[in-house]
């Protein structure tokens, strides 16, 4: 068959007319910049900040391997590709690693950094009056 005979189907009752299809696949979403560590003090605020690849990706906050909820001394935000987490009134428990897991569709990104803590030196408990 000659390559004119393969491009045009006469079977067809308009023989130039050709269909193309284009499949259009759109990136998954990824770290763009990565949580810094960072260190704070007894009931003080902390944030923690990374960004991602698409303005509307979702994201799930951890410390260790519990997820964070929602509420309390915890506050997530999301502003444009930026994902932040505020701590507040920080206690020690709260000293540790944190993670941000970035999952869509079949895979799942982890960004992971520490918060250290510095507490202040505690008065002493007096036992007995003198």
């Amino acid at each position: 068959m000659a390559s004119r005979d393969i491009l045009k189907d006469r079977r067809r009752p308009h023989p130039q007319l050709y269909v193309l299809f284009c499949v259009l696949t759109e990136e998954a979403a990824k770290f763009t910049k990565n949580l810094s560590n960072v260190e704070g003090t007894e009931t003080d605020s902390v944030k923690l900040i990374c960004e991602v690849s698409k303005p509307g990706a979702e994201v799930t906050w951890y410390q260790g391997d519990r997820e964070l909820p929602e509420g309390g001394r915890y506050e997530q935000i999301a502003d444009g590709r930026k994902r932040i987490l505020i701590i507040q009134d920080l206690r020690m428990e709260d000293a540790g690693e944190y993670n941000c897991r970035l999952k869509e569709d079949q895979s799942e990104t982890i960004c992971r950094r520490y918060v250290s803590l510095h507490s202040f030196p505690r008065p002493p408990k007096i036992a007995a009056s003198l």
